[in-house]
């Protein structure tokens, strides 16, 4: 493959500004052998420092002047580097042209993908790229759950920890509700209170101990079973309720949960 530069580089600000080592690596990343006609790609800083026979720390030293000015980005956790405005002066022209796109994106990690590529895509308003966008987005709703999923583990840790550390300096605990199934102490309680507020903690709490009541089932925290339903309740203590009902529609969930009846 080839790549075009426009000779309106040599004036441009950003590249003039360079030092000698940052013009011959943007230069390098712009038609190495690595490169595809994307503009993002796989490009290990050995690697690169082989083929200009520099050792690594120059490099390295490199890449990160064309990061500061915004002419590259790069993710040194997979070692992907995106060319920003590569397909400003190389965009994909036919059919033929995606399919080879689609298949050298797909040899690349998804942590890799950047959104400014998607976007400079969605610039062309051409039907023939269609496909690579909706792979593109895909891949990056993909990765965004992942993101949340791994966010709500790590949340769910933070919680387990609190209440063992509790656990280790805390005296017995306080029966709460009109059943007194709710068990917290005195220092959750007022946890509670400080994370969500008087009239939502009240009310997670009628809404536990009515459930626990009627179903005979029990937990392990009850002050983690507070917090993990909160996530679903709003911000404003108060908003009005989801719905006229909510033990109700806690009792469905879990119904939901166990497969029904």
């Amino acid at each position: 493959m080839y790549t075009k530069i426009d000779a309106l580089m040599w004036s441009d600000c950003k590249y003039r500004e360079l030092t000698d080592d940052g013009k011959l690596l943007f230069v390098y990343v712009l038609t190495c052998n690595h490169r595809n006609m994307l503009g993002i790609y796989h490009l290990p800083i050995p690697y690169g420092a082989y083929d200009l026979n520099w050792d690594n720390k120059r490099f390295s030293k490199g890449l990160e002047e064309l990061l500061q000015k915004g002419l590259i980005n790069y993710n040194s956790n997979t070692n992907i580097i995106l060319i920003p405005n590569f397909l400003k002066y190389n965009p994909l022209e036919n059919q033929n042209q995606v399919k080879g796109a689609i298949k050298a994106i797909s040899s690349i990690p998804t942590i890799g993908l950047n959104t400014e590529l998607l976007t400079t895509l969605k610039a062309f308003d051409k039907p023939f790229v269609e496909p690579l966008i909706k792979l593109l987005e895909e891949r990056l709703g993909k990765q965004e759950k992942e993101e949340e999923e791994e966010e709500e583990e790590k949340e769910e840790e933070t919680i387990e920890e609190e209440v063992e550390e509790i656990k280790k300096t805390t005296p017995k605990k306080i029966k709460f509700g009109e059943f007194k199934k709710v068990s917290l102490l005195e220092i959750e309680y007022q946890k509670l209170i400080d994370k969500l507020g008087q009239v939502l903690t009240d009310d997670l709490i009628v809404r536990l101990d009515n459930y626990k009541a009627s179903t005979g089932k029990n937990y392990k925290s009850d002050y983690a079973t507070i917090l993990n339903w909160s996530r679903k309740e709003p911000i404003n203590n108060n908003s009005p309720k989801k719905s006229s009902n909510p033990f109700l529609e806690m009792m469905q969930d879990e119904l939901d949960k166990n497969g029904g009846y």
